[in-house]
């Protein structure tokens, strides 16, 4: 049995794009196709599946981290640099309150 041929409405459908996007593709020579005659295309779902696995980028584990061992950012810093200020204006508002 021949293998079954796909239209431009298919393979959109399996690319997750628009009719024209798989025509963009055809147009760059991206895309494997089936010249039938004229206007008429057709496309093998092999051909598809060979395109979108050479398209995949493998996952790269040395740059993804866990969430729970990025380094987080926290207020502390912040927050203790502020009250740090705060107490030391207090402190020299103190100390010209004294000298008066």
């Amino acid at each position: 049995m021949p293998e079954q041929l796909l239209r431009i409405e298919n393979v959109a459908e399996l690319l997750q794009l628009r009719p024209s996007g798989v025509r963009a593709l055809i147009y760059r020579g991206s895309l494997p196709y089936i010249r039938l005659s004229g206007r008429i295309l057709r496309f093998r779902l092999h051909d598809i599946e060979n395109y979108l696995r050479l398209k995949t980028v493998p996952a790269n584990p040395t740059k993804e981290q866990p969430r729970s061992e990025r380094r987080r950012r926290t207020k502390t810093t912040t927050t203790n640099n502020y009250v740090e200020t705060l107490v030391d204006c207090a402190r020299r508002d103190a100390a010209k309150g004294s000298d008066r």
